[in-house]
């Protein structure tokens, strides 16, 4: 029998998610908005006809508490975020679901 390559294994994530969402939960950021903005981002997924593919991740503290509440979307941090801001901002990164 002919040898043949072993199969390689795609490099990085297999799973790629359309959009990251990571909320701090630092207790300046926590105390500050993030509490109420983690229940907004909560109901906005469940709600909303996204993929699939959206994470939401929380972390701890860091360092621009001054700036919080403080939440990442797609690898970008934005500051000073509250509920009206972060619906928004969900609205503009969150791909829609097709059909």
């Amino acid at each position: 029998m002919p040898e043949t390559e072993p199969r390689r294994q795609p490099e990085g994530n297999v799973h790629t998610a359309a959009a990251s969402i990571t909320i701090c939960m630092g207790s300046s950021c926590f105390s500050r908005g993030n509490s109420r903005n983690i229940e907004v981002v909560q109901d906005y997924l469940k709600t909303q006809s996204l993929p699939p593919t959206v994470e939401l991740n929380g972390h701890l503290c860091e360092g621009h508490c001054k700036a919080g509440p403080n939440v990442t979307i797609n690898g970008k941090m934005y500051h000073e975020v509250d509920p009206i801001v972060i619906i928004g901002l969900l609205n503009h990164f969150l791909p829609k679901a097709k059909g």
